[in-house]
């Protein structure tokens, strides 16, 4: 199933058929630099980096899990400007290894394969040099890496939580380094603000449909996350769209259609560029004596 959607034209007529507005309208979002929150934001060159840490007074204040939230935004994805893929994945390279040592460590690929939107996860782990069933046998360039997708619920009807649990027991992984696709309360930053954090992840909370959380209390473990925004909800779209200071009842009036969730309709092409800079960006972070065209040569 592909969901590809002319969000903003269609959710706008809608709306200025019921002369509706909205106000005052929860924003959902994964994204830590917009639960208002004051980061810390640098920018080299074309890429912008904000870095939040939440600490417990934080954590608890925001209903968020405690850490550090680094976001590196840049529209070279949107703009299908392939030449500065490298600097992004580099520099999402140098943010993943600012948090930790990334050799022996497990890749989860988070969501459901066969929807576009969600598949990021399942894109990342198909390019990884994986080596944990050769590392009797690698040199000082390369470091241990293993990957599995544990699919969703509905699926396989099994918690993604219980099979990379079973898998952590049984291959004693350094760390983990969770990939999902991520919800933004920006339209402008889908496919274009790559996070990466410490604090683990919990599957489908974006979305609001939260399963049991990845993190290192109930994996013993490390868990890192990295994922980029490639959905919004309706919500999101109207508040952008329209003064939402105007009219107090706008909520009673939505009829539902606040809780769509909507997606670019060149996400196809958007998840591919996404998910290639990402797992060079892994691959980068594990096999450190590795450089860009080395990578390439693997795959």
């Amino acid at each position: 199933m592909r969901i590809e959607i002319e969000c903003v034209r269609i959710v706008s007529l809608h709306f200025m058929q019921n002369k509706c507005m909205i106000k005052n309208y929860n924003r959902r979002t994964d994204m830590a630099d917009e639960w208002d929150v004051e980061p810390d934001i640098t920018k080299k060159g074309h890429i912008k980096k904000s870095k939040v840490v939440l600490d417990d007074k934080l954590a608890k204040k925001h209903n968020k899990p405690k850490g550090t939230y680094i976001t590196l935004e840049a529209d070279a994805v949107v703009r299908s400007d392939k030449t500065k893929f490298d600097n992004i994945a580099l520099a999402l390279k140098d943010a993943l290894l600012s948090l930790g040592n990334l050799d022996n460590c497990l890749v989860v690929g988070l969501g459901n394969a066969h929807l576009t939107a969600d598949a990021l996860g399942n894109r990342v782990v198909s390019d990884l040099i994986v080596t944990r069933h050769l590392k009797k046998d690698l040199d000082a360039s390369m470091g241990v890496m293993s990957a599995i997708t544990p699919s969703v619920l509905g699926v396989t009807g099994i918690e993604s939580f219980d099979i990379i649990k079973g898998v952590v027991q049984n291959t004693n992984p350094s760390c983990i380094v969770a990939v999902d696709s991520l919800a933004s309360a920006t339209v402008a930053r889908l496919a274009t603000a790559f996070q990466v954090s410490d604090a683990g992840i919990t599957p489908g909370s974006g979305v609001g449909n939260g399963r049991i959380a990845l993190n290192q209390s109930n994996l013993g473990c490390p868990v890192y996350s990295i994922g980029v925004p490639l959905v919004v909800f309706a919500s999101t779209i109207i508040q952008e769209v329209f003064d939402y200071s105007q009219i107090d009842d706008a909520k009673k009036k939505m009829n539902g259609i606040e809780d769509l969730i909507v997606t670019p309709k060149d996400i196809d092409m958007l998840l591919v560029s996404c998910a290639n800079i990402i797992s060079l960006a892994i691959n980068l972070s594990v096999h450190t004596g590795l450089n860009i065209a080395d990578v390439g040569k693997f795959l």
